[in-house]
């Protein structure tokens, strides 16, 4: 293993250890919050005049039944998720007169707030969002969702469902599902705001009143279409990233560069196609609401991996396709060092002396070298002349005679 390959792997390990302690630390803290959050929300159930149903509490208001718990779920551990049926009585006539329409299926939509990077997708041409055409709404809600355009506005095509939802976002709501699983609406505040009876009570009184203004749902859930382009790109980015690193790491151990002109090269050259390509990988993932976060999984990807792979490309070629006869130069040892990693023990030498070469050179050496040299010593460094003309490490040996 080389020595710009190793200083990467020993940053990397630095960074993921502080980063694993801090985890830690910060898991502990989460398991102290939701001790408290658990009591305070058995507190607030007893308040409602819930009762525990299988870890859950179920209460009912206005002849609407609800169920209560706590999300497990990481990404909202601290929030408080209410649960009612979508399938009940009709709505009433200040939601929508006459009979609720009815949608063949049960299309899943997803709401929440939206963010600058949910913005920037959008103006990047990147995340497709169904509009409903209330211009408050689509500003200040995020929508997520596979089904139909067609099936998405009718879900949502009540004005007073499209306030009672601005009105559950602007009382601690993180977001809205419905028909996540099965035909319910589910709301997940953010359970770090007080917990009091009177806005739970509420926040169920608006999604009561969302739930009888929905379309009535018939038939099975809806089966959004397969999307394959995400996850494919997705899959070939990361598996660019693990070659890119494998490229470099077999063209150092072969061709050792001893300037960085190979390096930067092939960097340049890997930046070049991250530009061609990720306009390409735009176009492909574009057109889902969550296609930004695939973009951006790729963007950071192969915004690593092009570049390794150009660096492996420059120097392996450089190597590989030498053709001229090899120089061997005198050169002076300065200093010598080993690093010892779980894989094994790698040794360098720092050397002076060399042609083209003003500054000292570190190359890498097998240990019956770095056994035989001692600091202060010449030793004969074996020099590749290159295909591009980046000289390269051929070998290194003491002088004949030990001189």
């Amino acid at each position: 293993m080389l020595l710009p390959i190793v200083a990467v792997l020993v940053l990397l390990l630095a960074v993921t250890g502080a980063a694993v302690a801090f985890a830690l630390r910060l898991d502990r803290k989460v398991q102290v919050e939701r001790v408290d959050l658990e009591r305070r929300f058995r507190e607030l159930c007893k308040d409602l005049g819930a009762h525990e149903e299988a870890g859950a509490f179920a209460l009912e208001l206005n002849e609407q039944p609800f169920v209560l718990r706590l999300s497990s779920a990481r990404g909202t551990a601290n929030g408080l998720e209410l649960e009612t049926p979508v399938e009940a009585k009709d709505a009433p006539p200040s939601i929508r007169p006459g009979a609720r329409p009815a949608i063949e299926g049960r299309p899943w939509v997803l709401l929440r707030r939206e963010t600058w990077a949910d913005r920037l997708g959008k103006r990047l041409r990147i995340n497709r969002e169904v509009q409903t055409g209330d211009e408050a709404f689509d500003a200040a809600v995020y929508l997520e969702s596979d089904a139909s355009d067609a099936d998405v506005a009718r879900v949502l095509g009540a004005p007073e469902v499209r306030r009672r939802i601005l009105q559950l976002f602007s009382h601690d709501c993180q977001q809205v599902s419905i028909n996540d699983g099965g035909p319910r609406l589910s709301v997940t505040r953010d359970a770090s705001a007080p917990l009091d009876a009177s806005a739970v009570r509420a926040a169920c009184q608006d999604c009561s009143i969302i739930a009888a203004g929905l379309p009535s749902f018939r038939g099975q859930a809806s089966r959004p279409p397969r999307w394959l382009a995400g996850p494919v790109a997705m899959v070939a980015s990361a598996v660019a990233a693990f070659g890119g690193f494998i490229a470099a790491s077999s063209a150092y151990e072969d061709y050792y560069p001893l300037g960085r002109e190979a390096i930067w090269a092939g960097v340049a050259v890997g930046l070049g196609v991250w530009l061609v390509v990720m306009p390409l990988i735009g176009a492909l993932v574009r057109g889902r609401s969550g296609s930004f976060r695939v973009f951006v999984a790729c963007f950071f990807l192969l915004l690593g991996a092009l570049p390794l792979a150009g660096v492996g490309l420059a120097v392996g070629l450089n190597g590989r396709l030498d053709g001229a006869d090899a120089t061997e130069l005198r050169a002076r040892v300065t200093s010598r060092w080993s690093k010892t990693l779980k894989s094994g023990t790698t040794y360098y030498v720092r050397v002076e002396g060399l042609q083209n070469e003003g500054a000292p050179v570190v190359v890498p050496v097998t240990s019956d070298v770095y056994a035989a040299v001692r600091e202060g010593e010449d030793v004969v460094v074996r020099v590749g002349r290159g295909r591009f003309g980046w000289e390269w490490l051929q070998g290194i040996r003491r002088p004949a005679g030990g001189g």
